[in-house]
């Protein structure tokens, strides 16, 4: 069922020694699996573009209306709750608002019951978005998307940017600025699946960064550009 999940999938773990992501997620509540099914988690501590967050993917012999109806059943119990049911395509949505975080959990039908995905945010209210990263890039790109992540004192940043340059004049800013940075390129070279697209490969240190450049096919022209960023 992993390929429900390809947008998030990274099995990550907070560790004991707790870092600043996990601290800004440690008073989000928990929920349990569905009946008739198995949760586990997919990022216990991360940041979506500054939002604390934690997900978790789950399966069920259950409907997804039945899973959904559940979890409906568990928010009536709480007087300060809201909650709002949804659909997205084949998925099935309930968000529910609490005071201090919001639970959005997606559920989809399968011969066999159901999958699906709980997220647990805190209020935006609480903590300010934010775009911001260490990464070196250069002026010509932004950012349109960053997730951090915790792994047992390992950390990692999935940076996903724009640029409206070409992707071989991207990823020559690029090679030429992570130099300068004192990093050093193991890989440099088109990409072999991407037509007209780019890989460059850095270490700088125990941190290891891969940087995939790709036309962008939104409409508007320039170069899409994913960073996986390996700070340990």
């Amino acid at each position: 069922m992993r390929y429900a999940f390809a947008m998030v999938a990274c099995l990550l773990f907070a560790g004991a020694h707790a870092g600043a992501i996990e601290r800004s997620t440690r008073g989000l509540p928990e929920l349990g699996p569905p009946p008739q099914g198995e949760a586990q988690w997919v990022a216990r501590s991360m940041r979506h573009n500054g939002l604390p967050m934690t997900l978790k993917s789950f399966h069920s012999r259950l409907s997804a209306d039945g899973v959904l109806r559940h979890y409906e059943t568990q928010t009536k119990h709480g007087s300060t709750r809201e909650s709002m049911r949804s659909r997205r395509g084949a998925w099935q949505v309930l968000a529910i608002r609490e005071a201090r975080f919001f639970i959005t959990i997606h559920a989809r039908d399968l011969p066999s019951g159901s999958i699906g995905t709980i997220v647990v945010t805190a209020h935006p209210g609480d903590d300010t978005m934010s775009l911001a990263t260490r990464f070196p890039l250069p002026p010509t790109v932004h950012i349109v998307n960053l997730q951090q992540y915790e792994d047992e004192g390992e950390r990692a940043e999935h940076i996903s940017v724009l640029s409206p340059r070409a992707p071989h004049l991207e990823a020559f800013s690029c090679a030429q600025l992570l130099r300068r940075k004192g990093w050093r390129l193991i890989q440099d070279a088109p990409a072999a699946t991407i037509e007209r697209g780019h890989v460059i490969e850095a270490q700088k240190g125990t941190a290891h960064a891969r940087l995939t450049f790709m036309p962008d096919r939104s409409g508007v022209g320039g170069t899409a550009i994913v960073i996986v960023w390996k700070k340990v």
